[in-house]
């Protein structure tokens, strides 16, 4: 198993460790890349989670919540 850390702070030891072993050291960029999406798709999910949490918060605090809801409703 390989350490996620590791390859991000030191990729170009697990590439030689990889050329080591005989085998080929390019899936350490696509690693990367994914991982790379991966951490901008969470922090984008984390983003809408906040938005929808404001909004909840907004319709729990109006006096009239079904018309807030209906207000807020994209």
């Amino acid at each position: 198993m390989l350490d996620l850390n590791l390859l991000r702070s030191d990729p170009e030891r697990v590439r030689i460790s990889a050329r080591r072993r005989g085998h080929s050291a390019a899936f350490v960029e696509r690693v990367l890349e994914l991982d790379a999406d991966r951490r901008a798709a969470l922090t984008l999910a984390e983003g809408l989670k906040a938005e929808k949490n404001a909004l909840t918060g907004s319709i729990s605090q109006a006096a009239d919540r079904a018309a807030e809801a209906a207000r807020l409703k994209p």
